[in-house]
């Protein structure tokens, strides 16, 4: 009876411990521009259910999540230090573009899909034959062209075969495919046989060349943003994490864009 009610308590505690399976992966993000630099530390989760970002820069921290929402994405970003929060929706298009153009080639200025073509695997970047030590990882330069509405954007890539980092982006990708199915406009738009080749495509890509360890991209203004992942690791994450903490206050969208972070003026 003894060893009966142990287990059922070791059964109970160990149910609180569980949560949704993912990868928590570290990076920094260096962010350069005419106006200054700024290198935050950044700490993101990545699940079936959403993706959530955690941002420290000095004694500032902040939080994003982002879930699918009808006709869209939902994010929710947290000042920790005002203990406030901020809830948006908006169409997925405004977060996948970056990422569908990477399997998309349409002509420049063109947003008709009727007018794009998937990209073959081998089409999405062109390896320079140069490599360099990245953390831990001995990487391949690698040159991703795309274009857009905007015009023509090029993105360096540091590509290695890390079979724990490939499982996250794969995990990435199954998130951002839910949210391109939940927009009306890219669903109905690019027809959803087109969606489900993008990203079968983009998964064929990590299988041949492998994940994305650093990125270096440019900006408008000579601004230039540079993603480096530190680690990553296979973890549960509670569902408390989706939500803001309790005793947050939840403020408007323009509120919280007039007031600078981490406090009052």
């Amino acid at each position: 009876m003894v060893r009966l009610i142990a287990l059922v308590v070791t059964l109970i505690i160990s149910g609180l411990s569980f949560g949704i399976e993912g990868y928590l992966v570290e990076r920094y993000v260096i962010s350069e521009s005419p106006y200054g630099s700024n290198a935050p530390v950044e700490k993101e989760y990545v699940t079936k259910k959403g993706i959530i970002r955690e941002s420290e820069k000095g004694d500032y921290k902040s939080t994003t999540i982002m879930v699918p929402s009808k006709g869209g994405i939902k994010t929710i970003t947290i000042d920790h230090k005002t203990k406030t929060y901020t809830e948006m929706e908006m169409p997925s298009g405004m977060i996948l573009m970056g990422l569908m153009m990477m399997a998309i080639e349409c002509p420049q200025g063109q947003a008709n899909p009727n007018a794009c073509r998937i990209k073959k695997v081998d089409e999405m970047v062109k390896l320079t034959g140069k490599s360099e030590k990245v953390g831990k990882w001995k990487a391949r330069e690698a040159i991703m062209e795309a274009n857009s509405m905007m015009g023509k954007s090029i993105t360096k890539l540091w590509l290695v075969k890390d079979p724990l980092l490939i499982k996250a982006q794969e995990m990435t990708l199954s998130f951002y495919k839910k949210l391109a199915y939940n927009d009306p406009k890219i669903a109905g738009g690019m027809g959803k046989n087109m969606v489900e080749d993008v990203f079968k495509s983009l998964k064929k890509f990590l299988k041949k060349y492998g994940a994305s360890v650093k990125e270096e991209s440019f900006g408008p203004m000579q601004s230039k943003t540079e993603r480096v992942i530190k680690s990553v690791k296979k973890v549960n994450v509670p569902e408390s994490m989706f939500k803001p903490p309790k005793g947050y206050t939840k403020r408007s969208i323009m509120g919280h864009m007039m007031m600078p972070p981490g406090g009052s003026r």
